[in-house]
């Protein structure tokens, strides 16, 4: 038998927000995306802008996403997916040449399989995750997670709160049309207020990447007046 796989497209942006501009400073963010024959992984993670090794933590914590996305995952609770993401996560933090307390990130990821048609999503602090459903209705799947719901008190993935704060969902794609993952400084895109720009975004991201990250840029803009 045939088995009929999902494709996605995929497009990422990251864009200096106004106070990095301000400071003359880039930002600490970035993305990456790994794709073969059985998966399709897509992670954000954002560098604490008040440590001196940001962009740093936030690369290093990519790399471990990536990696770990390959891993032998698909049988592990939400648990053990914890426990082996953040020890993939401290063997990158460790193996970088700066104090480990100096690494603060944040991030999300989403790991599709394409063979299951399955998924496995989770976040540390308040990075986010939406699905755009096959009725282009975008729905949380990731919160942000704020201490004491204070926006500007996260948690890290090199914090001892890590494992207890990280959002972790597991399940099947059937009506998913698409994943969207944000860091912080997008987060009023996940508003219902602007349900309709995430559905251009979406429908943009079918389209070309080049229309989509023009629309990204458009919604940033948008967000931000």
């Amino acid at each position: 038998n045939m088995i009929d796989i999902k494709t996605f497209n995929t497009v990422g942006l990251t864009i200096a927000g106004r106070r990095h501009i301000s400071m003359g400073k880039d930002n600490e963010d970035g993305y990456e995306v790994f794709e073969d024959e059985r998966l399709l992984a897509l992670c954000v993670a954002d560098g604490c802008s008040e440590s001196p090794c940001a962009k740093a933590a936030s690369e290093a914590v990519l790399e471990a996403l990536i990696e770990f996305a390959q891993g032998d995952i698909w049988e592990m609770k939400a648990k053990q997916l914890k426990t082996s993401v953040l020890k993939t996560i401290d063997k990158y933090l460790l193996a970088a040449p700066y104090e480990y307390r100096l690494l603060a990130c944040t991030c999300a990821l989403v790991i599709y399989n394409k063979v299951s048609d399955s998924y496995i999503s989770l976040a540390i602090g308040d990075c986010q995750a939406l699905v755009m459903t096959e009725e282009l209705e975008p729905k949380q799947l990731l919160a942000p997670v704020n201490i004491f719901r204070h926006r500007e008190h996260t948690v890290f993935a090199n914090s001892s709160m890590a494992a207890n704060a990280m959002k972790v969902e597991i399940g099947f794609a059937s009506n998913i049309a698409g994943f969207i993952l944000v860091s912080d400084g997008a987060e009023q895109l996940c508003e219902p207020a602007n349900a309709e720009d995430l559905v251009q975004l979406s429908s943009a991201c079918v389209l070309s990447t080049k229309h989509a990250q023009a629309t990204i840029e458009k919604c940033h803009c948008t967000c931000n007046k």
